[in-house]
């Protein structure tokens, strides 16, 4: 298919309503409940199948609809979990050009009020790539949120470059080690050390570290003994679909942990 062709159909896709929202769980590794989850994109189209995100994402944001699809999808996933049990989060990922538009904290504020999902309970993600836009403008943005209850997390944690001087001066709440870190902790001296040094940064400033992509009981394992808060990836589960992820949080949550660290 050509460009345009993908665009047509991306179009037509979410005004049809094919865009869904996926949860994947993030676990307390001291507790082993469900204390969020992720909200990914998912895109289902009748003649194309399912589009993976690495299709889709970019053409939206060249297209100039990722806001809207954004928007869409964490309206969906805030009202579909307002009525679930427990004090679990949400985490949603924005794009770095969406720090850029004037209406983005007044879009995200009443997309959740209008769900009736607690603001309190939403995580924004953003990568250091955000961080390389025009600092003032992301700094009101950041204080602008938190203002409003909403937590921050710094995504890919470790593969950009001002990832300490940004968490100094920027009101984040949490930062995710990046998967391929993880991947590599049990074979690899450097990528343990990194994690190592990042899991101690995190507590020396009292954030939240989770730990992404997360494939085996023995990472797992030793993440928790490293002293990693949360857990993220297929050892637990893939992203899927609102009625399995009320599911998890059923069969990991028997006690409904009412924090991150809980």
């Amino acid at each position: 298919m050509t460009d345009d062709a993908w665009v047509a159909a991306l179009r037509h896709g979410l005004a049809a309503g094919e865009f869904w929202p996926a949860f994947q769980p993030q676990l307390n590794l001291a507790s082993g409940h469900v204390c969020g989850f992720e909200v990914l994109a998912r895109w289902d189209s009748p003649q194309h199948g399912r589009v993976p995100p690495a299709t889709f994402i970019p053409l939206a944001e060249r297209c100039g609809v990722l806001h809207t699809l954004l928007l869409t999808l964490m309206a969906d996933a805030c009202r579909q979990a307002a009525n679930w049990p427990g004090r679990f989060s949400l985490a949603f990922n924005l794009a770095p050009a969406q720090f850029l538009l004037p209406s983005l904290v007044d879009d995200l504020i009443g997309t959740v009020r209008n769900s009736g999902f607690p603001l309190q309970r939403v995580v924004i993600e953003i990568t250091e790539n955000a961080l390389f836009h025009d600092n003032a403008a992301v700094q009101q943005v950041l204080d602008d949120l938190k203002q409003h209850g909403m937590a921050l997390s710094l995504d890919d944690f470790g593969t950009g470059y001002s990832s300490l001087t940004r968490l100094h001066s920027l009101p984040f709440d949490e930062i995710k080690i990046d998967a391929s870190f993880v991947a590599a902790l049990q074979g690899d001296a450097q990528s343990l050390r990194i994690v190592t040094a990042v899991l101690g940064l995190g507590q020396s400033l009292g954030l939240t570290v989770v730990a992404e992509g997360v494939e085996t009981a023995g990472q797992a394992a030793l993440l928790h003994k490293l002293g990693c808060d949360v857990g993220q990836g297929f050892l637990w589960s893939p992203a899927v679909p609102a009625a399995q992820a009320w599911q998890l949080l059923q069969q990991w949550a028997p006690h409904y942990p009412a924090c991150r660290r809980s």
